[in-house]
């Protein structure tokens, strides 16, 4: 005859989360959590300094809240060749080198290898399709809340793929990479700014020619319309404070005698109506 089977006990059922845990992406191996920021540069040394700023607080950030470990790599803008004017690069390289001891063996072409970052673009591309232009999008955003979303994609998404591709440890530039080129760096600028000042420590024997004052005020006059026609400045969101806006607003709380040095790469009229603006309320002006 047939056994009679002996009746199991019912098990509980398994417990279900109310909400979904927060991952602990620091539990990742160190082997996983290696990636590599490529910084891309681009005009003269602010804009070169902008760059790496962002590169460095987005460095820092993946560190402290994600468990990312990355290595720096930067990438020169490369230009038409005339052989005629020496690479702005180069000069941009020359002055930051020269002026902020920090810099100075930092490689500004190690991104360069055309055929190298050509090889890590496609097989990154192939590997994430529309994945890798949304984190490149979410990283260079202005708002900090973005970023973070970019880089939560990255650790718990990205790096957790089964399917990245081998790239042997000793190559400068890992997969997956972040591709950074904003100059939107005020967020991360915040976050970080004593570690980014102390990066940014200045050599002031070798690169200050004129040093103000401890009760001088420096103005920066950037003077963008000296530079290109002036519909084009404000197209481009150039636009600066008249002198009368400077004097009345920006230097409110100074008094007669009170003293300002204004500094600008172009010495011309528009500069001079500066000071002219602050002298009329007795402050001592120079240009």
């Amino acid at each position: 005859g047939l056994e009679k089977s002996t009746p199991q006990p019912l098990m509980p059922p398994t417990s279900l989360p109310t909400a979904a845990p927060t991952p602990d992406y620091k539990r990742a191996t160190k082997l996983d959590r290696r990636v590599t920021i490529v910084v891309q540069l681009s005009g003269e040394m602010a804009n070169n300094l902008h760059h790496i700023a962002h590169g460095v607080g987005l460095q820092l950030l993946a560190k402290e809240e994600f468990g990312i470990e990355s290595n720096i790599v930067l990438r020169h803008h490369e230009g038409p060749n005339n052989r005629a004017q020496r690479p702005k690069w180069k000069s941009a390289r020359d002055n930051i080198q020269e002026c902020f001891p920090k810099l100075s063996q930092w490689d500004f072409s190690e991104g360069n290898d055309k055929k190298l970052f050509m090889q890590r673009q496609d097989s990154q591309r192939m590997w994430l399709k529309g994945k890798m232009d949304h984190m490149f999008g979410l990283i260079n955003s202005q708002n900090l809340s973005d970023v973070r979303a970019g880089l939560e994609l990255l650790a718990s998404d990205i790096l957790i793929d089964s399917g990245r591709p081998y790239v042997e440890s000793k190559s400068p530039i890992r997969l997956p990479y972040l591709f950074t080129e904003t100059l939107d760096v005020f967020p991360l600028v915040d976050r970080y700014f004593d570690e980014i000042r102390s990066l940014f420590q200045f050599n002031n024997s070798a690169c200050c020619a004129l040093v103000p004052n401890a009760d001088d005020s420096v103005f920066h006059f950037r003077n963008y319309e000296s530079e290109m026609p002036e519909r084009r400045a404000y197209e481009m969101g150039f636009a600066e404070l008249s002198p009368q806006k400077v004097s009345d607003e920006v230097f409110r709380d100074l008094h007669a005698g009170d003293r300002v040095k204004i500094t600008t790469r172009v010495f011309n009229q528009k500069a001079r109506n500066y000071a002219e603006a602050l002298e009329s309320r007795g402050v001592h002006a120079s240009v």
